[in-house]
């Protein structure tokens, strides 16, 4: 649940029906965690699913996930080529922003998370409101400068200060050429 805890040595990998096993109803995808040394092995538990965090670290990583899963979104084309799908998103991305920040909100903090989680929403009314001049952009640079404020606010400081108030791993993972989670293996 929580990709910043995830060691920098370990990736996802995906093991996927081949057009073989397709033909004979093999729809499963399997997603297994793997050491990017193959020669090296993996050592304790990379669980962290709800029933390893208390209700105060779920609902932050719940918040945190959907903003992720929104990001992950971005059109693949630049905005030169699609500016309206990047428009699009960039309105979407508004929308995940101000539900997020009202479920932050809207939760009972530990007295000495309050403030870090404040501040975080807050953060995050600071991106919409880029998202949304983003949103309005008339073309690419415009858009472009909107954006590059927006992403400031995405695991920045203020992210670090509430996941250490909630006892969360607070160092952003670092994404090397390639981003985890994207790794292909056929059967």
């Amino acid at each position: 649940m929580d990709s910043w805890a995830m060691p920098g040595d370990v990736d996802v990998y995906y093991l996927m029906p081949s057009r073989e096993s397709w033909r004979y109803g093999d729809r499963a995808i399997t997603c297994i965690f793997g050491n990017t040394d193959e020669k090296a092995g993996l050592t304790g538990s990379l669980r962290g699913d709800p029933t390893t965090l208390d209700t105060d670290q779920v609902v932050f990583l719940s918040a945190a996930n959907a903003v992720d899963a929104a990001l992950y979104e971005e059109p693949e084309d630049t905005p030169e080529d699609d500016l309206a799908g990047h428009r699009a998103w960039a309105t979407r991305m508004r929308a995940v922003l101000g539900g997020q920040a009202g479920a932050l909100r809207a939760h009972s903090w530990p007295s000495d998370a309050r403030k870090p989680l404040a501040d975080l929403a807050a953060d995050m009314e600071d991106a919409r409101e880029e998202w949304a001049k983003a949103a309005d952009a008339t073309d690419a640079d415009t858009y472009y400068t909107h954006y590059d404020k927006a992403y400031a606010h995405v695991d920045g400081p203020a992210t670090v200060t509430a996941r250490k108030a909630l006892g969360l791993a607070a160092a952003p993972p670092s994404y090397g050429e390639r981003e985890g989670g994207d790794s292909e293996a056929e059967v």
